[in-house]
């Protein structure tokens, strides 16, 4: 069935970090990240905000409006949203020894109603699904307020993306019928987009450029925001394909060529005679093959 795409009409209004979540290991770092964290957590609480405990995967620390600081017995953990993220994102990504998550937004003010715009985006990401076996998995959420959220990916796989009514979500005047999209990195390929956006030197419209990309892969009919965008540089989030060492080759031929023959030897009870083979009987107790 052929579908009449509408033309999006929108204005551009601001992109950028919208989220970092960075950690540290080494002492001079943890030291250094803890005294930013404390500068951070002192302007939130003159801003207004109330500080609470805050726990998070065995860290235990303070968050305060946008800042979330903890500590642990090996390291650091410093989370920043918002208006803070887009400012320091770089500044903390200098000083720890790893990002664990970026989040890149990108945010427009509809001509159409934003509810109706963000559904809209879920039918057309629904049917682009369709065409594939494996395709990221969509799901929505309609809040009794008027709120739409549009998910595709999984919250835990490294990159998951969201769309919904900026307005609603936030309840500012400033943000009055603005859809924001939203591209949410995790783990190692959340250190490979810091480390690349970083050296890119992006601009807004750089970033909005490359959110807007994503959910356009995905299925969203975003050609004319993009032509909003002057010439952008677009930027390659994949994570880049590392090159195995000689070791880890040998263990993977290990795995595939000689661990079946090793088990059923193993299994006729023949395991001393293995060892003896391959010279492990003097290095000391083995564990058992089949144990994780």
């Amino acid at each position: 069935m052929f579908h009449l795409r509408r033309k999006i009409e929108g204005t551009f209004i601001d992109a950028g970090v919208d989220w970092i979540t960075v950690t540290a290991k080494t002492p001079e770092k943890v030291e250094r990240l803890r005294t930013f964290a404390y500068a951070m957590l002192d302007n939130q609480l003159g801003l207004g905000y109330f500080g609470r405990p805050w726990f998070q995967s065995g860290y235990v620390g303070v968050a305060c409006g946008h800042v979330q600081f903890g500590d642990r017995a090996d390291g650091c953990i410093i989370r920043l949203g918002g208006t803070l993220a887009k400012c320091y994102w770089m500044t903390v990504a200098e000083m720890g020894d790893n990002v664990t998550r970026i989040d890149l937004q990108a945010t427009f003010r509809a001509e159409e109603e934003p509810r109706l715009l963000v559904h809209r985006h879920y039918k057309e990401i629904q049917r682009k699904r369709r065409l594939f076996k494996r395709a990221p998995r969509l799901s929505k959420i309609e809040d009794d307020d008027g709120g739409y959220t549009v998910y595709t990916g999984r919250r835990c796989s490294n990159v998951f993306g969201r769309i919904y009514d900026k307005a609603s979500e936030s309840k500012e005047k400033r943000f009055e019928k603005c859809v924001r999209y939203e591209v949410q990195f995790n783990g190692r390929r959340a250190k490979w987009v810091a480390l690349a956006t970083r050296r890119s030197l992006l601009a807004a419209e750089d970033i909005a450029n490359n959110v807007l990309l994503f959910f356009q892969e995905r299925g969203a009919s975003l050609r004319s925001l993009l032509d909003t965008l002057s010439q952008c540089v677009s930027l390659d989030t994949s994570l880049p394909n590392e090159a195995p060492t000689d070791v880890v080759r040998k263990l993977e031929w290990l795995a595939r060529s000689i661990r079946p023959s090793v088990r059923h030897l193993v299994s006729l009870g023949l395991r001393a005679k293995v060892t003896s083979i391959l010279g492990l009987d003097h290095c000391g107790p083995l564990i058992p093959i089949g144990s994780s």
